[in-house]
């Protein structure tokens, strides 16, 4: 019992340092290795479009 909490409060300052930038910090390229036309593409596009209207209103991506 001893042992894990010790272990816990070692990993507690971990956390305050891993903190994550805000990613990506500039823009990423996805490339989609199947021919176009088919549901790989489509579900590219479509995430494409949909980032730009998010994006346009002013909501944050996920």
């Amino acid at each position: 019992m001893l042992r894990t909490l010790l272990a816990l409060a070692c990993l507690i300052p971990a956390t305050a340092v891993a903190q994550p930038s805000a990613f990506p910090s500039r823009p990423v390229k996805v490339i989609v290795p199947f021919p176009p036309g088919g549901p790989s593409d489509f579900v590219a596009r479509m995430r494409e479009i949909v980032g730009g209207i998010i994006r346009r209103i002013g909501l944050k991506p996920e």
